[in-house]
């Protein structure tokens, strides 16, 4: 795999706390600045603060919880840069997915049969990094029709609305999509099961 997963816990690079914070803090209080387009110390303390403190309550989101079996990505700003620009080829790819799902339900809502057949799906992602599961979980639940029940370690629960969202999911594009942002390759596809019965779901 070209950008092997980094599986060793040092903290180099943009790995290392100090960096990965200041890094966010810089990002988040640039924005503040933007949005509220006022340079006045009035404005700007309320800003730092707001930064510093979303930093710090998202700092579990951002880290990569190897307890959880979950692998950090490689250290290299070189990688974390091509990352940064995969991800801007995977934002319109996601709208696209959102709109053309916003289409499919409205016809489900209008038609007069109302065609749903509403299903569990579970299934062990093959992402290796927390951050990548966590994207694809809420890319899920962005994309009307489907919404992520549940994310216990790698296994995720999803709810599809009909049977066209169901084969929608099942394709795996989403799944290759996401991988593509953190450069795993050689992905195999999960295999994904309906869930017929409460136990199937008691993790």
């Amino acid at each position: 795999m070209k950008n092997k997963i980094d599986k060793s816990n040092n903290h180099k690079s943009w790995h290392h706390p100090t960096v990965r914070w200041g890094f966010q803090i810089s990002l988040l209080f640039a924005l503040w600045i933007v949005l509220s387009g006022k340079l006045d110390v009035l404005f700007l303390t309320p800003g730092i603060i707001s930064a510093v403190l979303v930093v710090v309550v998202t700092e579990r989101i951002f880290h990569p919880n190897e307890t959880a079996g979950f692998m950090n990505p490689p250290s290299s700003l070189k990688w974390l840069m091509k990352s940064i620009l995969r991800m801007c080829w995977y934002v319109p790819y996601l709208i696209w997915e959102i709109l053309i799902a916003n289409f499919h339900v409205a016809r489900l809502i209008i038609s007069p049969s109302m065609p749903l057949n509403p299903a569990l799906i579970v299934f062990e992602s093959p992402l290796e990094t927390e951050s990548a599961n966590a994207l694809l979980a809420q890319s899920i639940t962005l994309t009307p029709g489907t919404i992520t029940v549940d994310m216990s370690r790698h296994r995720i629960l999803v709810h599809c609305l009909s049977s066209n969202s169901l084969v929608s999911l099942s394709s795996g594009e989403l799944i290759k999509k996401v991988a593509n942002v953190y450069g795993q390759g050689n992905l195999k596809l999960p295999n994904m099961q309906q869930v017929t019965k409460l136990e199937e779901i008691i993790w």
